[in-house]
């Protein structure tokens, strides 16, 4: 370990944000650290929302973890109870993270980059500090992590809400509010976050992707602390056989609508065929306009009809998981582990996708639909205004779209014909059985 050490005034980080340091200890292989702080009102405008990222509504299912905010909530009860002086405020420390980006770009890179663990001499005191050099460096005075600091660069990180994010919301809402009688006594609140990252521990010789480290601790904060929805739960397990082969079985749409159309398999089911994102207003599920099949039936299909219960002997004769099968061990423990997950993601994506699928995309009704559905695309894209249905399109598929407001008027006029269209669709070519 190099014996130098850095001045403590850094050129590279231009933001800094006091607290108190702490960490945990070693996970799978990875050890979160972590900053207790506050922010004022101002300094909200240094954080992100992850559907800010440019591009994360094209990120594998698996990777979707809490992207879409209800707006509804958000101006129905969270700004008014921020806004009303009667009542008392408090909430939740906002979890944040630091994903490290290329630089003065919006790509989040592939794996976190190594941690430096360090010391330093500085004004009578001894600094220890976790650097990731050129991205973010939290320092504390030795033997007394209540005086810490964390730097960063916002060129190559960014600091993102990973939890609490329709607070953050409807707080940066009530920072745009000058207006409201309450926002003087507003600029004076602090708010409370918890900045996390993570290091590599000694167990594990590679550093682990950013997605799959932010992923992880998203779940266990709204699986464990706070109950998701089943379908986001689907979408977001790594633990369950089912649950996998369910995100499997959507991102093959997901994957070919990220293709250009020409490039499209034109057989593959849309992903406006599946209801996917699993999204709720005030807990109520809102289901996707063109949707025919949601998460949690496609998970059933699986449990009910094709494999069975998860680890069960009927799942394994399925699965053909024989005793010199490379996942016949998991399977004796009923726990997939990450090594265990991503074995099973390929021999799905192998032996079971094939089958199903085709199954799928050849079934006469839904055939039909599909069918129905591009060419319905193909006249809006060839009519006066392309662009604008484009963007509809890919909203419905996405659930975002980065329009500006100018033009979102006229894209909600549009949409409310295609909503007809699709529903026309549907009465005329799926009987209610189907």
């Amino acid at each position: 370990m190099a014996t130098t050490t850095p001045p403590l005034a850094n050129p590279r980080y231009n933001h800094q944000l006091p607290g108190v340091y702490g960490q945990f200890g070693t996970g799978a292989g990875v050890r979160a650290f972590y900053l207790q702080s506050a922010l004022t009102p101002a300094q909200l405008d240094w954080v992100s929302l992850i559907s800010d990222i440019r591009g994360s509504e094209r990120w594998e299912v698996r990777d979707l973890f809490q992207r879409d905010v209800d707006n509804d909530r958000i101006s129905g009860s969270l700004l008014p109870y921020l806004q009303d002086e009667q009542k008392i405020k408090f909430f939740n420390p906002l979890t944040l993270t630091l994903l490290p980006m290329q630089e003065n770009s919006d790509r989040i890179l592939a794996q976190m980059p190594r941690v430096i663990e360090n010391s330093m001499q500085r004004d009578d005191h001894e600094w220890d500090f976790l650097e990731r050099p050129n991205y973010h460096r939290i320092r504390w005075v030795k033997d007394n992590p209540h005086y810490a600091v964390l730097e960063w660069s916002d060129l190559r990180t960014k600091l993102v809400a990973i939890d609490g994010q329709h607070r953050f919301s409807a707080l940066k809402r009530f920072c745009n509010d000058p207006e409201s009688a309450a926002y003087q006594n507003f600029r004076t609140w602090h708010i409370p976050v918890v900045v996390v990252s993570f290091r590599v521990g000694a167990d594990r010789d590679e550093p682990p992707s950013v997605l799959e480290v932010v992923r992880s601790i998203f779940v266990y904060i709204n699986t464990e602390a706070r109950k998701v929805n089943r379908a986001r739960e689907i979408l977001l397990s790594d633990e369950s056989v089912n649950a996998i082969c369910t995100q499997e079985l959507v991102q093959l749409a997901h994957s070919n609508d990220l293709l250009s159309p020409k490039n499209r398999n034109p057989c593959r089911l849309p992903l406006l065929f599946y209801d996917w994102r699993g999204e709720d207003n005030e807990k109520q599920r809102v289901h996707a306009l063109a949707s025919i099949k949601s998460v949690e039936e496609i998970h059933d299909w699986f449990k009910y009809y094709i494999l069975g219960e998860d680890f069960s002997d009927e799942q394994e004769i399925a699965l053909d998981i024989n005793p010199r099968h490379s996942l016949h061990s998991v399977f004796h423990d009923r726990k997939l582990g990450h090594t265990g997950s991503s074995q099973l993601r390929e021999m799905i994506q192998q032996d079971l996708l094939p089958v199903v699928s085709y199954l799928l995309e050849n079934f006469t009704p839904y055939r039909s639909y599909v069918e129905a559905l591009r060419q319905l695309e193909r006249e809006y894209e060839n009519q006066e205004q392309p662009d604008l249905a484009r963007r509809v399109f890919y909203e419905l598929r996405f659930g975002t779209n980065l329009a500006s407001d100018s033009i979102k008027p006229e894209m909600e006029r549009l949409l409310v014909g295609i909503k007809e269209r699709i529903e026309n669709l549907k009465d005329g070519l799926l009987h209610k059985p189907i």
